[in-house]
Parts: C-alpha cells; structure tokens; sequence
C-alpha cells in the first residue's frame, strides 16, 4: 500500500477510535409474546397489541449531546408475518420515543406476510426501503437482511431517530433504553436474538473500502 494510502487510512482510524462517546450497547432479547386470540369481529391491528418484547440498553458515560442514532436487531428464529409487529425506542424515562416500523405493508388487504428473520439495521442514513423490501418478497419469505432507515408505525414515511433523539441532553441519554416489540395476533411468533443501541457512530462502518492512489 503507498505510504499516503497508510498514513489516510491511521488517520481516518484514530478519528474514528476518537469520536465523541461513540459506542454501542448491548441488550438481552428473548421470544416476542404471542397477539391475542382473534376471533368474532375483532381485527388484528395496532389497537389489539400483546405484550411487549421489552429489550433493555443501559447507557452510562456519555458526556455529549447525541448526534447520531442507530439500532441491530437480528430475529432468530424468524417471525412470522411481519406486518403483525410493531417496534418503539425509548429513551430513559421516556424522554423521548421513535417508531422503528410497525404494521407494515398496511393496506386494505391488511399487513405484510413476509417473515422478519436475520439482522436488520436502522438509521437515518440507512439507504434500504423497509416497507419496499418487505413488498419484494412473498408471504413467508424473510425480508433481506440489510440497512434501512426506520418509518412511522403504519406507515412508510421515515422515522427520523437522529431528529427524535438529536435533543437529549447527556443527563437524559445516560440510563435505560429499551426497545419494545409487539405483536398484533396470535399464531405467528418469533423471538430477538440479539438487539445493539449505537450512539453517535454511523453503522455499518467500513474503513477497509477507502482507497488513495
């Protein structure tokens, strides 16, 4: 590699490894509780949610306002029907809340069958459509793995998590996060395997596919 190439490439990652309380934190996942029964006239939809799948991310040690926020979350074993599921951030003490996704696909023939399995990211610089995956595939395919930017619950329009969050004062951001997954119906289950808040750090991040002459 030419000796600039070497030199950029330390650069770039010393300001990485330097960036202002940029780090990611971890939470337990677990199944996602079962919707409840349908049945009669009821209507599986975002009024008839079951109980949360409530994912955990104590933060502690950040010193600056947030800049940049990002989400993993890998479904193993996959869930069915992703339409069915609703998925919320919340910052501690529920400062503030952003909608990850939620009844997508909704449309007058109801959700999208489309199953939700492997790592997904989110992010507002994410360059992946959610709900225009989710439309690519047939019921009880997996939407693809990938990065998205996250959208409204019930609708396709972006959910900005850096505008959300972007205000936080350091004393708000130190605490308990939690992401909070529900289900409209029952018989399509699934669980989060693993699930990672990022702070103030764009994800993925690849140095390896900057070059120089």
């Amino acid at each position: 590699m030419p000796r600039r190439a070497i030199t950029l490439s330390l650069c770039l990652l010393a300001a990485a490894a330097g960036q202002a309380s940029a780090v990611e934190f971890t939470g337990v996942g677990g199944p996602i509780p079962d919707g409840p029964p349908s049945g009669g006239d009821r209507v599986c939809d975002a009024s008839t949610q079951g109980p949360p799948l409530v994912v955990e991310f104590v933060v502690s040690g950040m010193t600056t306002m947030l800049h940049h926020v990002g989400l993993r979350i890998t479904f193993a074993p996959a869930h069915t029907f992703v339409g069915d599921l609703h998925a919320r951030l919340f910052a501690p003490a529920d400062a503030a809340v952003a909608s990850i996704f939620g009844d997508t696909g909704l449309g007058l023939l109801g959700d999208d069958g489309s199953d939700a399995a492997g790592q997904y990211q989110f992010a507002d610089d994410g360059p992946l459509d959610w709900w225009g995956a989710a439309a690519t595939v047939s019921d009880s395919e997996a939407v693809a793995a990938g990065f998205y930017r996250a959208t409204m619950d019930g609708s396709a329009t972006a959910s900005s998590l850096d505008a959300t969050f972007g205000a936080l004062q350091p004393a708000q951001v130190n605490g308990v996060w939690r992401l909070e997954i529900t289900d409209d119906c029952e018989f399509d289950t699934g669980a989060v395997a693993f699930a990672a808040l990022v702070l103030n750090a764009s994800l993925p991040v690849d140095l390896q596919s900057f070059e120089v002459d």
